[in-house]
């Protein structure tokens, strides 16, 4: 029934790209306008002469009512997800493509992302005769065998992007001849990927329902156990991951102003930048990059925070970013990335939707950090620093057996000794190894006890440990005040 909402977001590094959405609602269209809006490209051509049809109101909201009901993916819930996702990129597409003369859901790209959603690649490429620029979009994922699409939009002398090569003048929108340029529009698209040509209702819900645009996954949901602190993602263990992936990870921990420290990383298990032709590593400043963040109740305007490239140990491993941004305990963000890779000339997107725990109540843990070093913090306020320490994430929370497996974990609101002053925590690590899908104890628990410091790192060899994926449950007993906490975490063991 809603059109798309005028938007305003902006960035301060690849702004074009990191943009998100921030919705300003208006005055709502009349009623009778409603199939030339954004709902118009899902109309078929027999939906969209019906609508013209009618003569009131009432039978325009029957209407709207159950094409959006037929579309609706899970009819057992009272939302529809189908028509939230929709519109939700509708107002996307408008923050990101509004020109002067169209708003954002009605130019090319914009209509692209609309129907498609974020591609997993945006690549820039030299123009044509009357382009003066490319830029290619890349939906699927290639690492699973999906077939690829690719739409290339050309950028005109007028700065518009436009599917056509010849940067044809706009098209009059109140012409009668845009309603064939519609369906012409979906029917190039589909012809593109014949995978996408299976019937408009079934195609569409399985664009915006069934999966995540680009073929990149979903977040994994948060932990649901009572007293689970720290990693938000640590019930879902998973094997390494392929080549041709973005993984992303968040670390948390509390700050002495009530927020909570997370740690960003992003790693780009693809390859890239690994070896240049002499077999040494490429130069750090091939890529740059910044996460857009904005609270998901009340998205206002994102703000930015950079990305910065960590060579990899021993100079060898995929490219890892890091970032740190302090969040609202118990706050809701939905995060999008963007990397541009200058060699490629390539910028790869990906979006999170980030749970931060609260940690300021009672006793509690941060995450526990798969980390690549952990210890006394040098001077200055680096990335890595927590309080007095400076602990540094593995990327990809992998290890190969030969390098020790570290963890790292900080204890809050533990009670103390009125004697001695200090707390008295007992901390139990439990490893479990996932095997066909279950877990598996693997090996006995390494336990401290009576801890007295907040901040906790254990370093153990794992030479004889099978390689694959793991989950680590970190069990806390406070002594002094018999509370009780546990604080989970995951990586992963690979062949060297």
């Amino acid at each position: 029934m809603s059109a798309c909402r005028s938007t305003i977001a902006a960035a301060t590094l690849l702004s074009a790209a990191v943009a998100l959405a921030a919705p300003v609602h208006g005055a709502a269209p009349p009623l009778r306008a409603w199939r030339d809006g954004p709902a118009g490209y899902l109309l078929d051509e027999d939906e969209y002469r019906s609508f013209g049809t009618l003569e009131s109101d009432a039978e325009r909201r029957a209407f709207i009512d159950r094409f959006w009901t037929e579309l609706d993916g899970d009819a057992s819930t009272p939302r529809n997800e189908f028509r939230e996702a929709f519109e939700a990129r509708c107002a996307t597409a408008d923050a990101r493509f509004e020109t002067i003369g169209s708003p954002g859901w009605k130019t090319d790209r914009g209509r692209a992302y609309v129907l498609l959603g974020e591609p997993s690649v945006i690549r820039e490429a030299p123009g044509g005769i009357k382009a003066v620029a490319t830029e290619i979009w890349v939906y699927g994922d290639t690492a699973a065998g999906a077939p690829e699409l690719r739409i290339v939009f050309y950028r005109c002398p007028d700065g518009d992007y436009r599917l056509s090569p010849a940067c044809p003048a706009v098209s009059d929108r109140t012409s009668v001849a845009v309603d064939w340029e519609r369906t012409e529009y979906v029917r190039r698209l589909r012809e593109s990927n014949p995978a996408l040509a299976r019937g408009r209702v079934r195609f569409i819900a399985e664009m915006f329902v069934t999966s995540d645009p680009g073929g990149l996954p979903r977040p994994k949901p948060p932990a649901t156990r009572e007293e689970t602190a720290g990693d938000p993602a640590a019930r879902g263990a998973s094997a390494p991951a392929p080549q041709g992936t973005i993984e992303d990870a968040a670390y948390f921990f509390r700050a002495q102003d009530g927020t909570v420290l997370a740690i960003l990383t992003l790693l780009l298990n693809d390859g890239r930048g690994e070896h240049d032709r002499e077999g040494e590593l490429a130069a750090g400043p091939r890529f740059s990059g910044a996460v857009a963040i904005a609270e998901a109740a009340d998205p206002g305007a994102p703000r930015s925070v950079a990305l910065e490239t960590e060579t990899p140990a021993a100079g060898r491993g995929p490219p890892a970013l890091f970032g740190r941004t302090h969040l609202r305990a118990g706050g809701v963000y939905d995060l999008r990335y963007a990397i541009r890779d200058a060699a490629r000339d390539e910028i790869l997107v990906r979006h999170v939707r980030l749970d931060v725990p609260d940690m300021n109540s009672g006793l509690a843990a941060s995450s526990v950090v798969p980390a690549e070093r952990y210890g006394p913090a040098p001077g200055g306020d680096g990335r890595f620093r927590v309080g007095s320490d400076e602990v540094v994430p593995k990327p990809g929370k992998t290890f190969r057996r030969s390098e020790m497996l570290r963890l790292y974990l900080q204890v809050y609101g533990a009670g103390e000794d009125p004697a001695t002053s200090r707390p008295q925590v007992d901390v139990a690590f439990r490893f479990y190894r996932l095997v066909r899908g279950a877990d598996r104890r693997h090996g006995k628990p390494f336990t401290v006890r009576g801890a007295a410091g907040a901040a906790m790192g254990l370093s153990l060899p794992i030479g004889d440990w099978p390689p694959g994926p793991y989950r680590v449950a970190v069990e806390l007993r406070d002594r002094i005040a018999g509370r009780r906490a546990v604080a989970e975490g995951t990586f992963a063991i690979a062949e060297e």
